[in-house]
């Protein structure tokens, strides 16, 4: 076991209180200082305020972390774009991506866990935004059902993912809808789409596989996270896929279940 699911078993075992609060926010500071300006439980307002060292101010029912706000690919996004969080888990990408993007863009964010789903409205509502769209529903190859392993903020997913079989009694088996998103581009008709964030626990490539169309048409800037799917990592045919769209794809970081910035050649790359 690494250093980082140690780190997330200790985590998740304290109890909710003063004690946590003081060591997620050290912890937070101490890890994230060259991103974080401050990271600060508000006991009056009841939530955590976290401001980030380009200026994003950010509030929160739950302490998150913040490792996702360092992406040099998130932190280049400008106003007016467009955006996907696909797997937007309780917002906090979602809600730094529409501060970023402005009241002239938007952010669509993608949330199949009905625990996240109604945290991340509330953070919505907390923040006072007005340019995110909250779609309860998962991304797939086709529209429909799936059986999904529902964990909250612990990480859910419709693959059976290392998570899962280490800690089944994390998890609760249910089914929810899903959507391709190339039948949300004929829903919601885009003239540009600029940017997707896909950070959905394995289900990279059949989500990929349901975009070809968009993928093809607006050429999107991705950043993916890849996971560990029936005891391999997705990065491998991920990759693949998209190269065979057009794209070039950098390993952001060289590891087990690396994170990828995909572009087309022809667009400006982010460093």
């Amino acid at each position: 076991m690494g250093w980082y699911q140690i780190l997330r078993r200790f985590y998740h075992a304290l109890p909710e209180g003063p004690i946590k609060r003081f060591l997620v926010s050290l912890g937070y500071r101490v890890l994230y200082f060259s991103t974080l300006k401050s990271y600060a439980y508000e006991r009056k307002r009841g939530c955590w305020k976290v401001v980030t060292r380009d200026g994003v101010t950010l509030f929160s029912f739950r302490d998150f972390d913040p490792a996702p706000l360092s992406d040099p690919g998130l932190r280049s996004l400008t106003s007016g774009q467009n955006v996907l969080d696909l797997g937007g888990n309780i917002g906090m990408v979602a809600l730094y991506m529409a501060h970023k993007v402005g009241p002239s863009g938007h952010v669509w964010v993608y949330e199949p866990d009905q625990k996240n789903q109604r945290l991340l409205q509330a953070h919505i509502e907390l923040n006072g935004v007005t340019n995110v769209t909250l779609v309860p529903a998962g991304v797939w190859e086709e529209s429909g059902t799936l059986t999904f392993y529902e964990g909250g903020t612990y990480t859910s997913s419709f693959v059976k993912t290392n998570y899962i079989s280490e800690n089944p009694a994390q998890y609760k088996e249910t089914s929810v809808p899903v959507v391709s998103l190339d039948d949300e581009y004929e829903k919601y008709q885009w003239k540009r789409l600029d940017f997707i964030k896909m950070d959905i626990e394995g289900s990279e490539t059949k989500a990929l596989l349901g975009a070809k169309r968009l993928l093809s048409e607006l050429s999107p800037v991705l950043l993916i996270e890849t996971h560990e799917s029936e005891g391999k990592s997705t990065a491998g045919e991920v990759r693949d896929f998209l190269v065979s769209l057009g794209y070039t794809v950098e390993e952001k970081k060289r590891e087990k279940y690396p994170t990828l910035m995909a572009h087309k050649t022809s667009l400006r790359r982010i460093s």
